[in-house]
């Protein structure tokens, strides 16, 4: 080839990568794979109504004392399902929870009953042989309180159950279940402002210069795919004892929906290095 044809086709292969450049994203890792940017952002504040509603709460004193007496107003779990609008709970069912405390740890637990039952006087250890006579049986359906949500088939639905099942009873945590902090990062806002909070923490070590900048470079929306046996959910949630992760749920596209399949992956190892 002549030098002059050599430039000629130098300048078309040029040519071509100026093309394709100005055609492709300027950073691959921030190319959002999940929902658009606004549908990422709506679907973050079911996460932070879902916050708002159970953290920060003062323990009422009888669930610690059982033998103080009840004063004020308890919470009341079927409130989660009113920032999670694309799901319900079974009809004639409602949400109720059984206290667990020992001293250094308590939380609550989640169940359904029925809406003609009365307040529930078992404890919790009736509750969790309750719990176990029904998965012994075998039963598919009807042993865990997620077992009687339901969705309205949308892709927002399986990710606002994924939400209840991670973050639902995230209320009352005393001391050692402050552990139980997962918190789904599901837009860009978010997680710049999570990344920020952490780079000026006064709880615990703040995150490092390439801790930042590579949460900064995760991709947070939220992705659902709806096959015909199975749906497939993935998401980006953090913890102050473990750092970002990506998480991928295998649900039935029914309910009772059962998960086939959990799988994490460590994106962002961070922990705050603060023991309770």
């Amino acid at each position: 080839m002549h030098n002059s044809d050599l430039r000629v086709a130098l300048g078309f292969v040029a040519l071509g990568l100026v093309i394709l450049a100005c055609s492709c994203p300027t950073d691959l890792f921030q190319v959002g794979w999940g929902q658009d940017k606004a549908e990422s952002e709506s679907w973050q504040e079911a996460v932070d109504e879902i916050k708002l509603l159970t953290r920060n709460q003062t323990i009422p004193k009888h669930l610690i004392d059982p033998e103080q007496p009840v004063v004020g107003e308890v919470f009341d779990p079927n409130l989660l399902l009113e920032p999670l609008d694309h799901l319900h709970l079974r009809s004639g069912y409602t949400l109720d929870f059984f206290y667990q405390y020992d001293g250094i740890w308590g939380q609550p637990f989640l169940y359904a009953r029925e809406e003609g039952d009365a307040e529930p006087s078992g404890t919790y250890e009736d509750y969790q042989a309750a719990l176990e006579r029904c998965q012994d049986s075998g039963d598919t359906g009807g042993c865990d309180y997620l077992d009687f949500i339901e969705g309205d088939g949308t892709e927002e639905s399986y990710f606002q159950w994924v939400v209840l099942q991670m973050m639902g009873d995230q209320f009352y945590l005393y001391w050692h279940s402050g552990y139980h902090d997962a918190e789904i990062v599901a837009s860009q806002a978010r997680l710049e402002e999570l990344v920020e909070s952490l780079d000026s923490t006064n709880f615990g070590e703040p995150l490092s210069g390439t801790q930042k900048r590579l949460a900064l470079r995760v991709d947070p929306a939220p992705q659902v795919t709806i096959r015909d046996d199975e749906v497939i959910i993935r998401i980006v949630w953090f913890t102050k004892w473990g750092g970002f992760y990506e998480r991928t749920i295998v649900l039935t596209p029914t309910a009772p929906y059962q998960v086939i399949d959990i799988q994490d992956e460590e994106l962002v190892p961070y922990d705050c290095g603060i023991m309770f």
